[in-house]
């Protein structure tokens, strides 16, 4: 018998292990921003949430945005393929065709700002669509501001969790889940947090750290891994698959859009940096 754990702390388990201090995005339908500690340390104002990890002595510290892929497959199904549009031959346009318009679309979506429904300790919020109304921009210009929305809030919790813990920098931001397989996503967040944003080998991150923690209440462990070590150790940690690095021109733009999109949202910018 094998004890379970939530999709986060699976997922922590998974990649490289939970190390402390590091950031780790899950951008799956719900978009997390995690950062294990050897302590349970709680916000006060209670915009993070602090949970157990299924390693022994961490605790996860975390904030969501949530239904950022939601989001994104809300266009694709609801304002993409309703409308009948395809992409090549008869197949109805997709995530891949999605990335190529957003691609295509500079820094900002021309404009557009997509809401994403934000959660906090004590908040659930409930699913409501990433425009307030039907926008008139393009599929490029929605896709790139989905995606956008989720990187400003990950720089945003990055900060708060890096003023509660005491934290000076993120050498290095690890991104998992299905927003992991777009080459786009991670360039964005990279840019934004102005550093690094590495990819592992195996992105489904929290069906890697379930089947670890299976393996190991069923005693099949990896060569070099003994019984007692903690998840995530010896060749159960995958390295990374690809790196993206921040590029100066978007970091440029980003740094700017940041400023707009944090004043528009009533968001008060924490102090910690971010790379």
């Amino acid at each position: 018998m094998a004890a379970g754990g939530l999709d986060t702390a699976l997922g922590l388990a998974g990649p490289r292990g939970a190390v402390p201090g590091r950031l780790t995005v899950t951008g799956g339908s719900f978009w997390k921003q995690t950062v294990a500690a050897n302590s349970a340390v709680v916000e006060p104002v209670g915009r993070l949430r602090t949970i157990c990890h299924v390693q022994p002595g961490q605790w996860l510290v975390e904030g969501i945005s949530f239904y950022a892929g939601s989001a994104l497959r809300w266009l694709r199904d609801q304002g993409v393929r309703d409308q009948g549009v395809r992409a090549a031959g008869s197949r109805p346009a997709g995530y891949t065709w999605l990335e190529q318009l957003a691609a295509a679309v500079p820094p900002g979506a021309r404009g557009l700002t997509a809401r994403l429904a934000p959660a906090d300790a004590w908040t659930w919020a409930h699913w409501q669509p990433p425009f307030p109304s039907r926008p008139t921009a393009g599929a490029g210009e929605q896709a790139r501001a989905i995606q956008e929305a989720a990187a400003y809030s990950t720089r945003l919790t990055a900060g708060l969790i890096s003023d509660m813990l005491g934290l000076s920098a993120w050498p290095t931001v690890i991104l998992t889940g299905g927003a992991a397989r777009s080459a786009l996503w991670p360039q964005i967040l990279a840019d934004v947090l102005e550093g690094p944003v590495s990819v592992p080998d195996h992105v489904e991150s929290a069906a890697l750290g379930a089947a670890v923690l299976a393996g190991r209440g069923a005693g099949v462990l990896p060569p070099g891994v003994a019984a007692d070590d903690p998840p995530g150790a010896g060749r159960e940690s995958l390295g990374p698959g690809r790196v993206a690095y921040p590029s100066p021109a978007g970091q440029r733009a980003y740094n700017l859009l940041y400023e707009r999109w944090a004043t528009s949202s009533a968001t008060r910018r924490p102090t910690g940096r971010f790379s």
